[in-house]
């Protein structure tokens, strides 16, 4: 019975280690890494079982050569995404050109002329009763990110643009 509590404690130590690395390193990242504020679109409101998340596309500005391919398949124009690195810049966020893909910038779908979006797009689990339909139905929302080194860049916080300034609402 003893060397059952033992690899039990042991167990859950590891456990409780593992959980408090992850939240450390989420807290580091927070608050070295570089943050910016870009334009959201939302793709589908919806609840999970524990809270509700929005999956929101990000604009970002695109840099000097950045542009979504448009390629000719079966005599319809169809553009393609194009591999990004991004950076925050100015409080923006900047698509420049970059040759891995962990980000893309491309329309959002397949038409030619969309505005281009980065891909993957992101989720943001809201808090517990927030409401963002008002806030959706008005298409203000912007997302407020923090930009890592490599991949998608990772939202803080949802808010609107009022005069210039970005107004955190969650």
């Amino acid at each position: 019975m003893n060397q059952r509590w033992t690899s039990a404690v042991v167990i859950g130590l590891l456990q409780g280690g593992i959980v408090l690395g992850l939240t450390g390193q989420a807290a580091r990242n927070r608050q070295s890494l570089p943050r910016a504020v870009a334009p959201a679109i939302s793709q589908n409101p919806s609840g999970a079982i524990h809270g509700r998340y929005l999956t929101v596309s990000l604009s970002a500005v695109a840099a000097e050569g950045v542009a979504p391919r448009v390629d000719e398949v079966a005599g319809r124009k169809v553009a393609r995404r194009v591999p990004v690195s991004l950076e925050a810049r100015d409080g923006r966020l900047i698509a420049r050109p970059a040759g891995a893909w962990h980000v893309s910038l491309g329309p959002s779908g397949d038409r030619v002329g969309a505005a281009p979006v980065l891909w993957p797009a992101v989720e943001y689990y809201l808090p517990v009763g927030a409401n963002p339909r008002p806030l959706l139905a008005r298409g203000e929302l912007w997302a407020e990110v923090s930009v890592p080194r490599a991949g998608p860049p990772r939202v803080v916080g949802l808010g609107t643009m009022s005069d210039g300034t970005f107004v955190r609402l969650w």
